[in-house]
């Protein structure tokens, strides 16, 4: 499956291509950002639950052409490509756990290597993965 995620706002000079559910780990009480979250600036792709092989590919950043690739689980079925601080409601909590954004985060692909905050279209290559893999 390809798909063109295109116009991802960028404010945290990071996307994230991960589960809807993913972000349920940063709710707080209250308000929650996951209510009303910026739909213009992200893109969701509906998906049969499972793991997908995901190649991805952003031609025009700061740095040029950047590309790489990794395993994302989505058990919701609703694939999320965005800025995280668009849907994290603990920064500062997914700040830390993150390491800024630097580890490796099991599960989501973490693309940090636009050079700056911008709009970016992010073309993504996916493949299914056989149950258990």
């Amino acid at each position: 499956m390809r798909i063109i995620a295109d116009s991802i706002g960028v404010d945290a000079g990071l996307i994230a291509v991960a589960d809807w559910d993913y972000y349920t780990q940063y709710k707080l009480d209250g308000e929650n950002r996951q209510d009303t979250p910026p739909w213009h600036l992200m893109h969701e792709v509906e998906v049969t639950p499972g793991k997908y092989d995901i190649c991805w590919r952003i031609k025009n950043t700061w740095n040029g052409a950047i590309e790489g690739k990794g395993i994302v689980d989505c058990p919701s079925g609703r694939l999320i490509v965005c800025d995280p601080c668009y849907l994290t409601d603990d920064w500062e909590r997914w700040l830390q756990d993150s390491n800024f954004g630097q580890t490796d985060i099991d599960g989501i692909i973490i693309i940090d290597q636009m050079g700056g905050d911008g709009v970016y279209d992010v073309a993504l290559s996916m493949k299914k993965l056989p149950r258990g893999a």
